[in-house]
């Protein structure tokens, strides 16, 4: 069953790693580190995750950076919500 927030926010994984990210502002990850923090574990959620890692980004409410030939992700501050 779908929490409110699960509800507004469209999925579990979508509100898993939003509230990943809100909570660990400072924490820079590539997609498995985040995938296993948030306890990922079923191919289709690690894909989902991923997808849903490029749509924040696009969204402008994450940050992507190659990190000893990596991909990774962090929090940006700046986004317009972020306060809230």
């Amino acid at each position: 069953m779908k929490t409110e927030l699960e509800f507004l926010f469209g999925s579990r994984v979508r509100w898993r790693l939003i509230k990943f990210f809100m909570l660990h502002e400072k924490v820079a990850l590539n997609a498995t580190e985040i995938i296993e923090k948030n306890k990922m574990e079923a191919k289709t959620s690690r894909e989902e995750a991923k997808k849903v890692l490029a749509q924040l980004v696009n969204a402008k409410f994450l940050y992507s950076r190659t990190i000893k030939k990596q991909k990774a992700y962090f929090l940006n501050s700046k986004y317009s919500f972020y306060d809230e």
